[in-house]
């Protein structure tokens, strides 16, 4: 899930990662996300783990449990969640157009 902002002094981008099962019959219980901020500066992508408190998103219980902030960084495959936002930043022009 992506979202993107104007309004914040520097242009800040926020995506939502979710790993896990998602094979039908799965439940929420079954994967975890992480909220990653994303911003441009100076040519480069800046990627910062911010938790549920920097969700904008109501209703995201199919995703599983939110991490915090310093689980997320805790977690022994948080590279996973950073190389799904590399990917991101790499391929999905929609999103990454709005930084320009």
């Amino acid at each position: 899930m992506a979202g993107y902002t104007e309004k914040h002094p520097e242009k800040e981008g926020t995506l939502l990662v979710s790993i896990g099962n998602w094979t039908n019959g799965s439940k929420p219980e079954d994967r975890t996300s992480v909220v990653m901020k994303v911003r441009k500066r100076k040519g480069k992508w800046q990627v910062m783990v911010v938790g549920q408190e920097g969700n904008p998103w109501n209703d995201v219980a199919v995703f599983g449990p939110i991490e915090t902030r310093s689980s997320a960084l805790a977690r022994a495959d948080i590279q996973d969640y950073f190389h799904v936002v590399d990917h991101v930043l790499e391929v999905d022009k929609r999103f990454t157009q709005l930084f320009r």
